[in-house]
């Protein structure tokens, strides 16, 4: 749970915005294992009835496994420019889950679901790693018409 707090920017006029330096946390994906000591940057702008979160493109790094050769590899991620609002009262017509919900009580803001949705929604389907394999020679590529025959073992099957 990553909490900031948000008093200041609540009673503030509108066009204020402020920006904050935040260590993600390691989550354990199934796929992609995020590495420790990373930090984004959000910046959070005050809105009509809450606040506007904005995370423009940024590196984030996690190990993952090779699809080809499942061999584990560090792989670094740019994620997509990701916006999402909070709100002290949820408007009328949005879903609860499409914004964040701000907490009242201690004036902060729980901002762990955007990083997570920031960082993990645009993830590649398979990860492949970029090492060149050794054991084939330099100059042939799997795009080579002789070298890449899938259908070449067919005939025996008959």
């Amino acid at each position: 749970m990553i909490e900031i707090k948000i008093h200041q920017l609540l009673n503030a006029g509108y066009d204020l915005s402020e920006v904050y330096t935040v260590e993600v946390p390691e989550y354990m994906d199934t796929e992609f294992k995020l590495l420790a000591n990373q930090k984004v940057q959000i910046e959070i702008h005050k809105i009509q009835g809450g606040l506007s979160l904005n995370m423009a493109s940024q590196e984030v790094k996690g190990q993952v496994t090779c699809a080809r050769t499942l061999e584990d590899f560090v792989y670094t991620h740019k994620t997509h420019a990701f916006e999402m609002q909070a709100y002290k009262q949820l408007p009328e017509g949005l879903d609860p889950q499409d914004v964040l919900q701000i907490n009242t009580k201690n004036m902060t803001l729980d901002i762990d679901p955007f990083i997570r949705e920031a960082i993990f929604i645009s993830l590649p389907y398979s990860f492949v790693s970029q090492k060149k394999d050794s054991s084939k020679s330099s100059n042939s590529s799997p795009s080579d018409s002789q070298s890449f025959k899938p259908f070449a073992n067919l005939k025996d099957l008959l």
